[in-house]
């Protein structure tokens, strides 16, 4: 998410719009409007079976916070996305845009040249190879999205109190469409027709937000810990040094407890010794196997982290500036594998 304001000419003719950060509040307050209405639902079980409920351990159950929202920035957004939350059980990555319009300014990321990369690269692997980048891609499919405001054209009818609708400033409707992060992404060497279509195809099947993560029926989408664990791994190493992914990207937000507030720092490819922050979505009990799956995957993915680390980092530019973070010194590397015809991962 860009922090320069790239609706100010909208802004300059009355253009209605949703600023980016204004759609990332409203997710949240979602998240807290659905959890909030989970644990009433718990609660209402709770008194059927044991009767008259104390009220601290109501209080108590209705003040927790929903899984964290974690926001992203400096190096851990541009090699992965706005923000990182969970719920119920399943992990989303998403980087919001003001309007769908926005995309177009992710083709300078180091995240969009990478997933450029891995189609390079998938084009000449053999059939075991090839599965492994197909199960990466269908996780990116999965739980890294693209979200955007979208309002509906005309005015909003205003809300009605005592029967009478409220004096308010000019409504909009507006919703939160999403699309996978990976389905914007223009393969090198696509011709402008077929990118074209690739665009459309992805646009038609756009869906809110808030169906994606909580869906009322249909496929679940979203990632386990596991994957998304694996996925981040991947894609932390765009911002290692040395090759290391737990050298590269961090990510810090503010984490609200019963006894204040905390700043946690742990790296992009952490993902598993940070589960206590995402706790309220997922099972609260530490699951070996969430370990080791994670292992296997980041084993399979082997590949796909080499070819994140010939990815130059761009140094942000005053058009685009994300943090002066991102200005790492970029080591000695193999070039771009899309111009190195001979380049061949090495896969596990």
């Amino acid at each position: 998410m860009s922090t320069v304001n790239s609706n100010a000419n909208d802004e300059k003719r009355g253009r209605p719009h949703a600023w980016e950060d204004a759609l990332i509040l409203a997710f949240r307050d979602q998240q807290w409007q659905r959890e909030l209405k989970r644990r009433v639902d718990e609660l209402s079980l709770d008194e059927q079976k044991e009767g008259k409920l104390d009220l601290g351990k109501v209080a108590e159950k209705l003040s927790r916070p929903p899984a964290l929202l974690a926001k992203l920035d400096g190096l851990a957004e541009t090699t992965a996305g706005d923000t990182l939350t969970a719920a119920d059980g399943r992990f989303y990555l998403v980087e919001f845009k003001a309007e769908r319009a926005g995309r177009k300014m992710e083709e300078a990321k180091p995240l969009y040249r990478f997933l450029q990369a891995v189609s390079v690269v998938a084009s000449g692997l053999g059939v075991t190879e090839l599965a492994d980048v197909n199960d990466f891609t269908a996780l990116s499919e999965r739980g890294h999205y693209l979200a955007y405001g979208k309002l509906k054209s005309g005015r909003a009818k205003a809300p009605l109190e005592n029967d009478k609708p409220l004096e308010l400033v000019p409504l909009h409707e507006l919703r939160v469409m999403a699309e996978p992060y990976i389905n914007l992404v223009v393969p090198e060497g696509m011709t402008a027709e077929a990118a074209a279509e690739r665009d459309k195809v992805s646009k038609r099947k756009a869906a809110e937000l808030v169906s994606i993560v909580w869906p009322l029926q249909g496929e679940r989408k979203g990632l386990t810990i596991s994957e998304m664990a694996a996925y981040l791994w991947v894609l932390g190493h765009l911002g290692s040094q040395g090759g290391d992914a737990d050298r590269g990207a961090v990510v810090r937000c503010a984490v609200l407890s019963d006894t204040g507030l905390f700043l946690p720092v742990w790296g992009l490819s952490e993902l598993i010794l940070a589960r206590d922050f995402f706790k309220s979505a997922i099972s609260n009990r530490l699951d070996k196997n969430d370990d080791n799956q994670a292992k296997t995957l980041r084993e399979r993915f082997k590949g796909l982290a080499d070819v994140a680390l010939t990815i130059e980092l761009k140094v942000a530019s005053t058009d685009n500036p994300h943090s002066a973070s991102d200005e790492i010194k970029k080591t000695s590397r193999d070039s771009d594998p899309s111009e190195k015809s001979g380049y061949k991962p090495k896969f596990h």
